[in-house]
């Protein structure tokens, strides 16, 4: 049996919560157990999230977000930059994961909600990977290669 592993270099703190939620989501992908794997998902698109915000604010050269669709707009128009559009593509797919997240963290009152399939978490690592490259892309600045991680190293 091998142990044969590659070592990550991780040294942006933002590929630290990229590598947490590539874990989660593993996490969510290996359980057999319905409790766990909620629990991963909504692991998974918290983290996504996160990873999102500090990005666009990096990217954005902007320290915080009140509202996060507002924010971004008056952070592009500061750097003479067009708003985006939220109602397709890209940035309508955010807003999606804007609200799982905001339900996952401040409303659920439907408990059955709170177990949502694997392929949520999919979704916020796809969503994410391509809203941060995008961001950048629309900055004139390149994007983190690590945003294009998509392994997760197992210590078990």
């Amino acid at each position: 049996m091998s142990n044969h592993f590659t070592i990550k270099l991780v040294t942006d703190p933002n590929y630290h919560l990229w590598c947490d939620t590539l874990h989660a989501r593993e996490l969510a992908r290996t359980t057999n157990d319905n409790w766990a794997q909620g629990t991963y998902v909504r692991w998974t698109i918290l983290s996504s999230w996160t990873v999102l915000e500090q990005c666009c604010k990096e990217a954005l050269s902007c320290k915080r977000f009140t509202n996060f669709q507002s924010g971004m707009n008056k952070a592009l128009a500061s750097n003479g930059l067009p708003p985006l559009t939220w109602k397709s593509g890209t940035w309508m797919r955010v807003k999606h994961l804007k609200r799982l997240r905001n339900y996952y963290t401040h409303e659920n009152a439907n408990q059955k909600e709170l177990w949502p399939g694997i392929t949520k978490a999919e979704e916020a690592i796809d969503i994410v990977r391509e809203a941060v490259k995008d961001i950048y892309s629309i900055t004139g600045k390149k994007y983190p290669q690590w945003i294009d991680d998509d392994t997760e190293r197992s210590f078990s």
